[in-house]
């Protein structure tokens, strides 16, 4: 398997969140740049696309020598300014989708988090220096902005 995953489609309609097995037959929007050919290639990406060894805000103002990404679409009741949860007319909750992203450094260890402002600096840091994976890896620092009430993770080139 190499980077196939990058073409995995939403699958087609609207999935009950009850729905478990349509969930589970349903394919996930996701992008990884690594390449997993052999059995402990695939058993690394599953754990760090899983469990992934950090916290990526527990690593504000550190360095990581980024060398992988991995982008998946996940799902997340939406919460209004005040962070309280949005209720739909239906009485049921609203939900929006955010990009979870997981850095993985030269040794493989992997960062995760939910982040508009990780997944826009993935972007530009790729149109300027080109596609994952960077080999080698490239240091980068965690940086968090304030925006209002709002804490924004953003990622520096060092």
């Amino acid at each position: 398997m190499t980077s196939e995953i990058s073409n995995i489609s939403m699958g087609s309609g609207t999935i009950d969140r009850e729905d478990y097995i349509g969930q589970f037959q349903s394919q996930q929007l996701a992008y990884t740049s690594i390449t997993a050919e052999t059995e402990e290639q695939r058993k690394a990406l599953f754990n760090l696309m899983n469990t992934p060894d950090h916290r990526l805000a527990d690593f504000i103002n550190k360095t990581i020598a980024l060398k992988d990404i991995y982008i998946e679409v996940v799902e997340l009741a939406a919460k209004d300014a005040s962070g309280a949860e949005i209720i739909g007319e239906d009485g049921l909750p609203k939900f929006q989708k955010a990009p979870r992203i997981v850095l993985v450094d030269a040794k493989g260890k992997s960062y995760q988090c939910v982040s508009v402002g990780i997944l826009g600096s993935l972007k530009k840091m790729q149109n300027v220096f080109g596609a994952f994976p960077w080999n080698p890896a490239r240091n980068i620092t965690v940086k968090q902005i304030s925006k209002g009430a709002k804490q924004i993770l953003s990622l520096e080139v060092l």
